[in-house]
């Protein structure tokens, strides 16, 4: 979560790809996190409890997924101005029209 702020610090142009993880996803991710703890806080280990803690945790890999993928998504931008300044130094304005031979 750290990385996707500071993506957003670093261009503030990209605070609306994250409105949904903030308005939704996020608080989503307090709640089972809360919830998760509370189960584990109980004496017992019951059936209900261990299902319980079983979702949790494969909800949460899910969200650990969408949240690498948005913190990617969030670099397309980037992606794209060094793959248009690569193409660019590649080609004529270099006098270089051809890569090299391996």
């Amino acid at each position: 979560m750290d990385k996707i702020f500071d993506r957003v610090e670093q261009d503030p142009e990209s605070v609306e790809d994250i409105r949904k993880l903030m308005e939704y996803y996020l608080p989503t991710t307090v709640k089972l996190l809360e919830a998760y703890r509370e189960l584990s806080a109980q004496p017992i280990d019951g059936d209900n409890i261990r299902s319980s803690k079983r979702e949790i945790e494969a909800t949460l890999d899910t969200l650990n997924l969408a949240f690498e993928k948005l913190l990617d998504g969030l670099f397309k931008e980037t992606a794209w101005d060094v793959s248009s300044e690569a193409h660019h130094c590649t080609h004529e304005s270099f006098g270089y029209t051809h890569r090299p031979r391996r």
